[in-house]
């Protein structure tokens, strides 16, 4: 209903708030099972964000001006530095076509324990889509060396 509303008055809308209003909207119509806590989480986020971004805003704007050349540059190297930072801790935990279904949580770790095996390779994957589950247990001993 927001992302109607929001639309038709001509509001600005992310994707994000698409798709996760499309995610939770389709669980409830369903009547399948949707993680509430995990939806207070993304409010509470996109309530913080505006804010949050606002301040940082405010502050680059506010050392840019007032610093001159030596602010500007400084504001351009932080900014480098931070994506630096964000593309650096996203590769730790990589979600792709092989993994993304793994689990209903999100665990921040290297391996989740509740998944109950190891994760799979894309080659694995592969195999698996093409050939069946059956054929994927022979490539997964093929490519770990395993004669179980």
């Amino acid at each position: 209903m927001a992302i109607l509303a929001s639309s038709h008055l001509g509001f600005a809308l992310s994707t994000t708030h698409i798709c996760t209003g499309s995610i939770l909207g389709s669980g409830i119509g369903r009547g399948t099972k949707v993680s509430w806590g995990t939806a207070g989480k993304m409010g509470v986020a996109w309530l913080v964000t505006l804010p949050c971004s606002g301040l940082v805003g405010a502050a680059t704007s506010y050392v840019a001006v007032k610093g001159g050349v030596p602010g500007t540059l400084a504001v351009v190297c932080l900014l480098i530095l931070g994506t630096l930072a964000i593309i650096r801790q996203a590769g730790h935990n990589r979600v792709d076509f092989s993994n993304v279904n793994d689990a209903s949580e999100v665990v921040v770790a290297k391996r989740d324990p509740e998944l109950g095996r190891e994760p799979r390779s894309l080659e694995e994957v592969r195999s698996e889509i093409v050939n069946g589950p059956a054929e994927q247990d022979s490539v997964r001993r093929m490519t770990t060396g395993s004669m179980a």
